[in-house]
């Protein structure tokens, strides 16, 4: 499914990369400094990092940011560059298992390639709500995508999933999101305090509920309740509580 995912949502970045009237220019306001340009190039070194780490297996213990292999040459288009590496970190993934060992940014060295997969569909799916929203567009993915994501936001973040029992409500704000169209159990309750979540419905300080692609948006901070057009959550998500609160909290990583 991720290599589908993956696939998918990057054609349609380079879809709109190599559009005849796109500027490649033009600024994304979701990614501050960046132009469609630089985003594309962005996730082509994304990848090329990916596939170097994936080769370098067990023995890589860091992130190979000296390997030429990541760096776009002088005059290379970006939708070449990025076509290229795409493909290429995609092949690695189709003859690669799940189980092999490598690095990632997370847990350390040895670890599995499955996590790879995993967080370059949501990679890519972020990066393609960025080149959307840059040109006042913007695509929808499947709830239980956006839910994942909205999962593996906090698990990049280092929140420790843990029993709603075990979940030390203190005196810092808890925020609870409620992804109504991912099914049962689409429940995220977090104490900012401890950096630990639960999948469950629990009383919180702020609370958000909506569609969980809005939910993970907000998350990613690719939309606010405050923002204006394609980044307006207000009318998608439903808030109880200081929600401007919790916008603030939204880590950055």
């Amino acid at each position: 499914m991720a290599i589908e995912q993956i696939r998918t949502d990057a054609q349609a970045v380079l879809a709109l990369l190599r559009r005849p009237e796109t500027d490649l220019a033009t600024p994304v306001p979701s990614c501050p400094g960046w132009t469609l340009e630089e985003l594309g190039d962005h996730l082509g070194r994304v990848y090329a990092m990916v596939a170097a780490v994936i080769e370098l297996g067990a023995s890589g213990t860091s992130r190979p940011a000296g390997d030429q292999r990541v760096q776009r040459l002088p005059g290379t288009p970006v939708s070449q560059w990025l076509s290229e590496r795409l493909e290429a970190m995609l092949q690695l993934f189709e003859e690669t298992p799940l189980h092999h060992r490598c690095w990632n940014f997370v847990s350390g060295p040895a670890s599995e390639t499955a996590f790879w997969w995993r967080r370059q569909a949501h990679e890519t799916l972020i990066h393609r709500a960025d080149a959307e929203l840059a040109v006042g567009e913007l695509s929808y993915p499947a709830p239980a995508v956006a839910a994942d994501g909205i999962s593996e936001f906090f698990e990049l973040g280092g929140f420790e999933l843990v029993g709603w029992a075990e979940l030390a409500l203190g005196e810092a704000m808890t925020v609870h999101l409620h992804a109504l169209d991912a099914g049962e159990g689409a429940e995220w309750t977090v104490d900012t305090e401890s950096r630990a979540f639960a999948m469950a419905h629990l009383k919180a300080d702020v609370a958000l509920r909506g569609p969980a692609w809005a939910i993970d948006r907000w998350l990613w901070r690719r939309g606010s309740l405050a923002g204006e057009g394609a980044s307006d959550l207000s009318g998608a998500l439903e808030a109880f509580g200081d929600w401007r609160a919790a916008e603030r909290w939204r880590p950055a990583y």
